[in-house]
């Protein structure tokens, strides 16, 4: 092995030489993880196999039977010899940290694991390999890294911890729809106005002022819109802040919200691990506490209906929410067909996957194309879900001004006409 690559060669030597004076350290858990290809010195490798081959068979651990054991396998010479075997406990003290030993040994095959992950693929890059291929090997292999990681990390908490978590109550941040903490999916089909319904919360998180008539806990908030044309975009957030009595030219507004569309970049894809880590960085930049995604199938080119592929795109927008530390709302297109009778779960368009990932679902519909009606219904996992409502947008002055407002409206029955009243948000 190079001697530029990690190592410690004084912490194997401890560690083998601890092992030898105490051979019950092998039965220690920070041991057990331990492999010989975690030594980085092939004749440590071998001394290494020769004590779980003598522990494994009842054999006392001494240096004689060592040497005995390494002689038969012709590798006696190849570690030094009896004297080399010898040396293993000089200057062992009497407590020796061995997990301490342990930990250092493996950082550094680690280290060494990485280093030969990144020549791989830089070699197959350098020889006309696939960007998607390598990219693909390199997150297989780190996955098979991360499983090897020190796993004498406790897990599990007592009750007595666990029970601090939260509150007696639920510490919501839109009142009855969305817990603080939470991420999800606000969900519609086109026409039902999803991503006006998801501007007003933007809106309104950054000013603190209700959506749909729920109080609403100010926040730093930014949105991803990639489908909508960045002028509608903006036409539309200038009219739903006058609507809230806010001057859009503010200029505190810099300070909480931030946006992006294609005009800012072409190319934003979430299986896109250099997009992805651009976007983490500038999220965490700005320290953003929520995000919009508006919508999920333009920001990625997997199978919706595929169960793994949609798995993998949910683990991008994991990452996003653990960097970040941010609460995501995704905007996403709900199935064709859609009644009351049916739970907001059951039309989330898509794998069965997309629906578990949230714990807040919001929909919304066109209920009435002439009045212009919508319908929203909610599900969270916090509590008991709000009753579905019914909302219109109402404009002012006459267009520059809009807002989202709730209205009474009753099914249309057959010859009638249809009414309804509107009630302030």
């Amino acid at each position: 092995m190079s001697n530029n690559l990690p190592q410690s060669l004084d912490a194997e030597r401890a560690l083998l030489g601890s092992v030898i004076l105490n051979p019950t350290e092998l039965k220690r858990s920070e041991t057990e993880v331990l492999t010989c290809d975690d030594f980085s010195l092939e004749a440590h490798r071998k001394i290494y196999r020769v004590l779980l081959e003598l522990w494994q068979n009842d054999v006392p651990i001494e240096p004689i039977s060592i040497c005995e054991a390494l002689e038969r396998k012709h590798e006696l010479d190849a570690c030094g010899g009896f004297a080399y075997i010898s040396s293993l406990i000089d200057g062992i003290i009497d407590r020796p940290n061995v997990a301490s030993y342990v930990n250092i040994v493996r950082e550094k095959a680690m280290m060494r694991h990485i280093i030969a992950l990144s020549q791989n693929a830089i070699a197959r890059a350098s020889n006309g390999g696939k960007s998607g291929e390598i990219i693909e090997a390199m997150l297989r292999a780190g996955m098979r890294l991360s499983t090897q990681v020190d796993t004498s990390e406790e897990m599990f908490v007592p009750w007595s911890k666990f029970r601090l978590h939260g509150s007696e109550s639920v510490d919501w941040l839109v009142d009855g729809v969305i817990e603080k903490g939470t991420n999800g999916f606000l969900l519609g089909l086109p026409k039902a106005r999803k991503s006006l319904a998801a501007a007003a919360l933007a809106v309104s998180l950054v000013t603190g002022t209700p959506w749909l008539g729920f109080p609403v806990r100010r926040r730093r908030v930014a949105i991803v819109s990639r489908e909508d044309f960045a002028g509608t975009t903006s036409r539309r957030l200038k009219q739903l802040f006058r609507g809230v009595d806010v001057d859009p030219e503010s200029a505190w507004i810099d300070d909480v919200f931030w946006l992006n569309s294609r005009a800012e970049a072409k190319h934003l894809m979430l299986t896109d691990m250099r997009c992805l880590k651009t976007v983490i960085a500038n999220l965490k930049k700005h320290r953003t506490e929520f995000l919009f995604l508006d919508v999920l199938k333009v920001l990625h080119e997997s199978d919706e209906n595929d169960a793994k592929e949609m798995g993998a795109v949910l683990k991008r927008v994991e990452q996003i929410r653990d960097d970040v530390g941010c609460q995501i709302c995704i905007v996403h297109h709900s199935r064709k067909a859609w009644d009351d009778a049916m739970t907001l779960s059951e039309i989330t368009r898509g794998s069965s996957v997309i629906a578990g990932f949230a714990e807040f679902l919001i929909g919304m519909r066109l209920v009435d194309d002439e009045l212009k009606v919508m319908q929203a219904k909610f599900e969270t996992k916090a509590d008991q879900s709000q009753r579905p409502l019914y909302w219109k947008v109402e404009h002012y002055d006459p267009t520059r001004s809009i807002r989202l407002v709730r209205t009474e409206w009753e099914p249309p029955k057959k010859q009638s006409k249809r009414a309804y009243t509107s009630k302030g948000a």
